[in-house]
């Protein structure tokens, strides 16, 4: 099963082309786990990891999300020799995910409301039958160092994609082995996809779009944002769905010990994904300032949702300050990873040249020689046509340097000037990399690195 989903998470660019797992991305990742807190459990399979953020230490549901995918990847991409201490992160960052997840369902959930009994439609749970409690599958995004109090309420859909993409890639690269998360890890990954586009997605009133959401119920058409866009995460969902449908699409009814696994739910659901790629591309297309290659950090569409289910809330009334650099990193990021996973079946490259020359004339006047950022001169990226400043300060800034790293990997096929200046703008930024890998002791940054 998902031979192709395989293929696509070994040859994620996650490790370096020298790298054999023992070079520099398990000194990284294992780093980072040192960074985490770690919560014992009586049995050592349910221990939990999780990733603290800020001054005040609070949990976040991106944080944690990306940390699993990360750890994730790396234990798919890595030889066996690596890949047995990359699953245990793995797995402890799982468990963190849902324990993140279980303290979500009575704290001001208004979202995700998980009926008593009965049927189990969009929500997770340790078992597929009903008689095992169930909870809310995208959880609050944001909770205090001790998990006693969210602290930012309801979900944050590219995290919500990141963790199910990061379960996804687990279970693809562990199948058939027999091993005892696996099935349970199933049905929750699988659940979780139709959580996700419940929740997280609303159609338009034609019925053939569907635009995401910034979070579970939060916003859709009035106002996107394209930043949230990950075309490879809702491809992944999809291929999912339809090749474990057999095992997890069963939906048992109070009363019934068993149900019969049926293939027209998974049907269904990777007709919406499609339709929600193909938004996201459109909507991404029509968004970003193609002189510059630059995406607005919100997206007001005009485009009327089938009703209710769209929540009326707008777009700020201004972007914050340094908005275009951030938004077109995140969404670079998104796009990237549809380029390395599913070029052929998707075209991003037309999204990503335009950026990708930006970013490499920005660096034509970067010393050679340097490696950190603290001998990198101003580096003013072009703004372009969306609103607010690009800052200059985005090369000191992992989350922002390595998506455009990765925008600069694919070949540039446009006839212009500036595509003189790619090579030297990778190394200068794979430079940068190395020094975050070297130098940091912070979890956001070594997450990025």
């Amino acid at each position: 099963l998902s031979a192709g989903l395989q293929a696509c998470f070994a040859a994620t660019p996650l490790l370096y082309p020298e790298d054999t797992g023992s070079g520099r991305t398990l000194p990284t990742i294992q780093r980072l786990m040192g960074l985490l807190d770690v919560h014992p459990q009586e049995r050592e399979e349910d221990t939990e990891a999780f990733v603290h953020e800020g001054p005040e230490r609070q949990i976040t549901s991106r944080g944690q999300a990306q940390a699993f995918l990360i750890a994730s990847i790396a234990t798919a991409a890595a030889p066996p020799a690596a890949a047995e201490e990359l699953l245990a992160s793995a797995l402890q960052l799982y468990n963190g995910w849902r324990r993140l997840c279980a303290e979500s369902k009575d704290q001001h959930q208004e979202c995700q409301v998980v009926p008593e009994g009965g049927r189990r439609p969009f929500t997770c749970g340790n078992g597929p039958s009903w008689r095992y409690e169930r909870f809310p599958c995208l959880p609050h995004h944001a909770f205090d160092h001790n998990i006693d109090r969210a602290t930012g309420l309801g979900s944050h859909s590219d995290a919500d994609a990141d963790a199910i993409v990061a379960m996804i890639v687990l279970l693809v690269h562990h199948d058939g082995l027999g091993l005892a998360w696996w099935h349970p890890m199933g049905q929750w990954a699988y659940d979780s996809c139709k959580a996700f586009v419940h929740y997280n997605t609303v159609a338009s009133a034609s019925g053939d779009q569907r635009m995401i959401r910034t979070g579970a119920c939060q916003r859709g058409w009035s106002c996107s944002d394209p930043t949230m866009f990950a075309p490879a995460h809702y491809r992944v969902m999809r291929q999912f769905m339809i090749d474990f449908s057999s095992l997890f699409g069963a939906e048992p009814q109070k009363g019934a010990a068993n149900a019969v696994p049926s293939a027209k739910d998974a049907q269904a659901f990777s007709r919406m994904l499609d339709e929600l790629i193909a938004t996201a591309y459109r909507t991404l297309s029509s968004a970003q300032c193609r002189s510059a290659g630059t995406f607005p950090s919100e997206l007001a569409t005009g485009t009327p949702s089938a009703g209710a289910d769209d929540d009326a809330e707008g777009c700020a009334a201004s972007p914050p300050a340094d908005a275009s650099v951030t938004a077109s990193a995140r969404a670079a990021w998104h796009v990237a990873l549809d380029y390395f996973w599913f070029a052929d079946e998707s075209n991003p490259r037309a999204l990503l040249e335009p950026l990708s020359l930006n970013v490499a004339a920005s660096l034509r006047y970067a010393k050679p020689g340097c490696l950190q950022a603290t001998c990198m001169p101003v580096l003013d990226m072009d703004a372009g046509c969306v609103t607010g400043s690009a800052s200059a300060q985005w090369a000191k800034r992992p989350s922002e340097l390595v998506p455009f790293l990765l925008v600069l990997m694919p070949p540039i096929h446009q006839a212009d000037d500036r595509t003189s200046y790619q090579q030297q703008a990778l190394t200068l930024l794979a430079g940068l990399v190395l020094d975050v890998h070297a130098r940091s002791r912070d979890e956001t940054e070594l997450r990025w690195a």
